[in-house]
């Protein structure tokens, strides 16, 4: 519900998210909270999101390392800037492949590296092979989901 508040705040007052960069070198748990928010920002205004996703990226690459498994859920909220493809790619198989990266997160970047996919098909066979190596590791669902895109 707060989220909801601060997001329309953010909103209104015309904010940028990246006014708020230096909520990520807090604590974590307050650096986490903050990542959910961005999230709610996204669900809500996508275009605000979306226009400060790039700087976001930069900032990943740059190091904020707790952006690693907040990105997959921005691509899949508002897509993934077209600057940011490449990478994002590489990024993209390295959260599925990770051990780190629970199911929600790999299930979101599943579903990103799926629409890539089919944008650049010469992608498919190790999206497939990457895909095959998260089968029957996490929930019934989740292998559902696989044997889905696999289809």
């Amino acid at each position: 519900m707060l989220r909801k508040k601060w997001a329309t705040i953010i909103n209104e007052n015309q904010f940028s998210t990246l006014d708020f960069l230096p909520i990520l070198n807090e604590k974590e748990q307050i650096a986490s909270r903050f990542l959910w928010l961005l999230s709610e920002v996204g669900e809500m205004y996508p275009a605000i999101l979306k226009a400060d996703l790039p700087a976001w990226f930069q900032q990943f690459e740059k190091g904020q390392v707790a952006l690693k498994h907040a990105l997959p859920t921005y691509w899949k909220i508002v897509g993934v800037p077209l600057e940011n493809e490449g990478t994002a790619i590489d990024l993209l198989f390295a959260v599925i492949a990770s051990n780190e990266a629970n199911v929600t997160i790999k299930s979101r970047a599943i579903f990103v590296l799926h629409n890539l996919v089919q944008k650049y098909p010469h992608l498919k066979g190790e999206f497939e092979v990457c895909l095959n190596a998260q089968r029957n590791k996490y929930s019934a669902a989740f292998d559902k989901g696989i044997r889905k895109i696999l289809r």
